[in-house]
């Protein structure tokens, strides 16, 4: 029995100090990431900007590694926002959509560089170019 015992234990040992394979995510350029290269935390916030000559603002409340909603506030008007978080180019890009039928409902198309935290892309309805938008620190 004894004999039995140590092959057993040392088999044991053997197979318990072996490295586990790691999961390794490659980047892709313009796939949807499993993870981001940052934290969802550093991606929450709001981001002000100017829209048409008047000032909005995107407030992003929750951030997972493929998600993002929130809501803007545009001439006091608050609307939600929801969409998807994708990495293109060393940057996050975020496809945000207001739902609903209103005619004024649009599509904010954001790119944030990791690497300086601002935005680059413009907020605008779809087709409509305007202003960069800039981070503001969130005052809560």
């Amino acid at each position: 029995m004894r004999y039995l015992l140590l092959p057993l234990l040392l088999t044991g040992l053997f197979f318990s100090c072996q490295q586990s394979p790691q999961k390794e995510v490659v980047q892709v350029k313009g796939k949807t990431l499993p993870t981001l290269p940052l934290s969802p935390e550093k991606v929450k916030g709001t981001y002000s900007g100017d829209f048409k000559g008047s000032p909005i603002s995107l407030v992003l409340n929750y951030v997972s590694h493929q998600h993002a909603s929130g809501y803007n506030v545009h001439k006091g008007l608050m609307r939600n926002l929801s969409g998807r978080i994708a990495f293109r180019e060393g940057k996050l890009q975020l496809e945000l959509s207001e739902p609903g039928s209103n005619q004024f409902d649009g599509t904010f198309s954001l790119l944030l560089d990791t690497a300086i935290t601002s935005a680059l892309n413009p907020m605008a309805p779809a087709p409509i170019p305007t202003s960069p938008i800039l981070p503001t620190p969130d005052k809560r």
